[in-house]
């Protein structure tokens, strides 16, 4: 059959001449010609191995499909152009050898397709693998064994090279760096000397052996059996303090401690005149000198001794003995029976009251027993109830008690007539008070109460309560009160200090003050103080209110005290003053105290006060205390106090209150310009703590100047004072308080008379002003539960508060009655003035929620 030829596109086929109208074939038997080229590759059938695939030629490129393109007889004879570049894996870590490498179109078996193995020779490295301390480069990041291994070891600092390391000094690494060590058991790097394998010593208050324990409190001392080898001795206690030690209680010590001494010669440390200092004393069946021997005739001082017929060891003073020091027979070294015939009545016995016996010898009347000095009246006596020795005609009336404690014939003259409770736990209610006059104006007067520990929505933010008049019986703040008036912030402790200034924008309705400590506006505690108006009776937070006066720096304390100032420039507007002990003006808390002209409308900075009047020097903490309102020297014009309890005078920390005659004018005016300075008697008096000022209640024209000193020991250490100055007096430049014209002082340690001062009004209805004072640490039945005084006026001389018409007394342990007080105006409308006291940790509503009590006054 005649078989086509195949044209490649575009070839011409020479040698062939094709007739049209003819056909040419071939016959199927001819030989190829080897000149042809079928596939069109370039090669023709006698150099083609495949002539039909124009892929398949001696110049084609090898592949890796199994096919010998480059017809050399073998399909991988020329290296194929897809082939595969393998690496060495001899490790079989996946990993190949860079320098070990071949082609191939399958992977040959130990070759991978990486060359990323920096050790081929090992399984332990290879990229990202782990490293670890194996002098081996595991991670192949060209670094062997860094710090960053696995099981890279902790070393510590070791600085002064004695081998023991510390904690606060580390490094990591396989193996140890230059100066670290392999444990932290150093506790002082800095000295080769200390470290566990040290030697305590007893030097320095330095614990050499790192054991935690210093000195004598190491067993290597305490229990050494040569102390002083480690510079600690022996040392004895001495319990009866009289010098010399108990020889059963020998203490290692490094140096005497208070409560040893190196004498190991007592031979009863529990009584301090028996040791080896003491003489013989005759008598006493004792070893007085510690020398073995009981009533020694060498004893320097023999006895008397009387004739002790019943044998009770009390002699008879009627019939005396023979003069020797060791016992007679039956004999006593004393002459203190008061009945030798019967051995039942002696000094030792107890008393059995009522009977007519003495007893116990000790001469107190048989019908007073309480021992307060007065007989039962059952008796004959004046005593209306025997058996509480603070019941008694010279005692002071307690308001509330139930009790008729001056046994006057009448229970309870003065009434407790309302109390209010704080609201929560902690409160604090009570901590200050004030009476407001009528805030609504309702005919009725009103008052406001602290509690600085008020926590609001935060902590210690502090509030003000608002309680409108009139009131009796028991209530809680949070259900009695017409306003609350809340701090803004956390420890703000607002409504620690309150005033009454009056009506300071002349709107017919009186303001309150309120300060708030530990406010920071002006810096950190420089405080600030509250205007707020009546007669509005909303709850808001302060920062709402209408006037915001805040301390002029950090620290100021602005606000430590408020006091009215009366009318002082005359203009019909009220003025306020404002303490701010903390003032450093003349020195660290020298203090100071602002005058605020009325009417004050908008917030201000305390430097924009009418008048500034800074404390004498550091630490004086002026402004401790104000008050203001009276005209003491009687020129028609109101004047001004300020009390510095800290004050010196002639370097002695007496106390001092100052008098600036009114009107007062200039923006800094120092202390130490002031009109008159009424100074403490005694270093640590306190003098000027509290301040007060009383209309004229002698009636010579001038009003009384209240300064408490409740540091005063004249009583007591810390039974405190108040002194009552005229008027007269307070201008004439320096004054000691014992010149005041009545003085009342505290009868027990720590009563603090004179924490707080006020003019009570007139209390009794009698005409006549009264003073109310407190004394917060008064214990009273219980310690601590304090107490507010009240002296009906006039008085002169010296009293103790015995000479107090009542007292209102905290009713249990750590009350605190007394911290602060006011007088309420007349709550009841009875003609006498009613009386505010603060309790600022009674438990009445809750654990020191504070309670204010209302005391009405009349016809006592």
């Amino acid at each position: 059959m005649p078989r086509t030829l195949p044209t490649a596109p575009g070839a011409v086929i020479l040698g062939v001449v094709v007739l049209l109208g003819a056909s040419c074939t071939i016959e199927e038997d001819a030989a190829p010609s080897t000149l042809l080229d079928f596939d069109n590759d370039g090669f023709t059938q006698d150099q083609d191995c495949n002539d039909e695939d124009p892929s398949i030629h001696p110049d084609a490129v090898e592949l890796c499909d199994e096919v010998d393109r480059d017809c050399s007889g073998d399909p991988y004879d020329n290296d194929p152009f897809d082939a595969s570049d393998w690496f060495a894996d001899t490790d079989a870590d996946g990993y190949g050898d860079p320098e070990v490498q071949l082609r191939a179109c399958a992977q040959p078996s130990g070759y991978v397709a990486n060359l990323l193995d920096c050790d081929d020779s090992t399984a332990a490295a290879y990229p990202y693998n782990t490293e670890v301390c194996d002098e081996i480069d595991n991670d192949c990041d060209g670094t062997v064994d860094e710090a960053s291994a696995q099981d890279a070891l902790t070393w510590y600092a070791d600085t002064d090279g004695d081998g023991y390391g510390t904690v606060f000094g580390t490094a990591y690494g396989c193996t140890q760096p230059s100066g670290y060590t392999d444990n932290a058991e150093d506790c002082n790097d800095t000295d080769a000397t200390v470290n566990p394998e040290g030697t305590e010593i007893c030097e320095g208050h330095q614990d050499e052996d790192c054991d935690g324990l210093f000195e004598e409190d190491d067993d290597d001392i305490s229990q050494a059996e040569d102390p002083t080898l480690y510079g600690a001795d022996y040392y004895y206690y001495d319990i009866d303090g009289d010098g010399y030690g108990d020889p059963d209680t020998a203490t290692v010590l490094c140096e005497l401690e208070a409560g040893f001494v190196a004498d190991a010669t007592d031979c009863d440390d529990l009584e301090d005149t028996i040791n080896p200092g003491q003489a013989e004393a005759c008598g006493n069946d004792l070893d007085d000198d510690c020398d073995g021997n009981i009533d020694e005739e060498d004893a320097p001082y023999h006895v008397r001794w009387y004739a002790d017929v019943d044998g009770d060891g009390y002699g008879d003073p009627a019939s005396p003995g023979p003069i020797q020091c060791g016992s007679p027979g039956a004999f006593a070294p004393n002459a203190l029976d008061c009945n030798d015939n019967n051995a039942s009545i002696n000094p030792g016995v107890s008393e059995t009251y009522y009977d007519g016996v003495d007893q116990n010898c000790d001469g107190w009347s048989d019908y007073d027993a309480d021992q307060d000095g007065f007989d039962r009246a059952t008796n004959g006596g004046e005593d209306c109830d025997d058996t509480d020795a603070l019941v008694s005609p010279d005692q002071v009336e307690v308001c509330g008690d139930g009790a008729d404690n001056d046994c006057d014939g009448t229970t309870d003259p003065c009434d407790i007539d309302a109390q209010v409770t704080g609201a929560n736990d902690g409160d604090a209610f009570g901590v200050a008070v004030v009476g407001v006059g009528d805030w609504d104006g309702d005919g009725h007067p009103d008052f406001v109460a602290g509690a600085d520990r008020y926590d609001g929505d935060g902590t210690a933010r502090g509030s003000a309560w608002l309680i409108l008049g009139p009131i009796s019986g028991d209530h809680v703040a949070s259900d009695r009160h017409a306003a609350l008036y809340e701090g803004v912030t956390d420890q703000d402790l607002a409504g620690g200090r309150l005033g009454a200034p009056g009506d300071m924008d002349d709107d017919g309705y009186p303001e309150v003050a309120i300060t708030a400590l530990g406010d920071d506006d002006g810096g950190i505690e420089a405080g600030a103080v509250y205007l707020v108006s009546g007669p509005g009776l909303s709850d808001y937070e302060l920062d709402d209110g209408p006037v915001k006066l805040v301390g002029e720096v950090s620290g100021d304390e602005a606000g430590s005290s408020l006091s009215r100032a009366g009318d002082i420039d005359g203009d019909g507007y009220a003025d306020l003053l404002i303490g701010a002990s903390g003032f450093d003006d003349a020195g660290t808390d020298s203090g100071a105290a602002y005058l605020l002209l009325g009417p004050v409308t908008s917030d201000q900075d305390l430097s924009y006060a009418h008048a500034r009047m800074g404390g004498e020097a550091a630490g004086d903490m002026a402004g401790h205390a104000v008050a203001g309102g009276e005209d003491l020297d009687g020129d028609g014009t109101v004047d001004i106090v300020v009390g510095a309890p800290y004050a010196r005078y002639g370097g002695v920390y007496v106390g001092k209150a100052f008098v600036m005659a009114g009107p007062v004018s200039g923006t800094a005016t120092g202390l130490d310009e002031a009109d008159g300075q009424l100074l403490g008697e005694a270093s640590g008096d306190l003098a000027g703590y509290a301040v007060a000022l009383v209309p004229d209640w002698d009636a010579d024209g001038y009003a009384e100047v209240l300064v408490g000193a409740p540091g005063s020991d004249e009583g007591g250490s810390r039974a405190g004072a108040l002194y009552v100055v005229g008027g007269e007096d307070t201008m004439g430049g320096k004054l000691s308080l014992a010149s005041a014209e009545a003085v009342i002082f505290g009868v027990s340690e720590d009563d603090w008379v004179g924490y707080s001062a006020a003019a009570a009004g007139d209390v009794d209805g009698e005409g006549t002003p009264d003073i109310f004072f407190g004394a917060r640490y008064l214990d009273g039945a219980d310690s601590n539960m304090g107490g507010a005084f009240v002296v009906l006026g006039p008085l002169s001389g010296a009293h103790d508060i015995d000479r107090a018409d009542l007292v209102v007394m905290g009713e249990a342990a750590g009350d605190h009655a007394g911290a602060a007080l006011a007088p309420a105006g007349d709550l009841d409308g009875d003609g006498s003035s009613d009386l505010l006291v603060g309790i600022p940790s009674s438990d009445s509503g809750g654990t020191d929620a504070g309670t204010v009590q209302v005391v009405l006054g009349g016809g006592w």
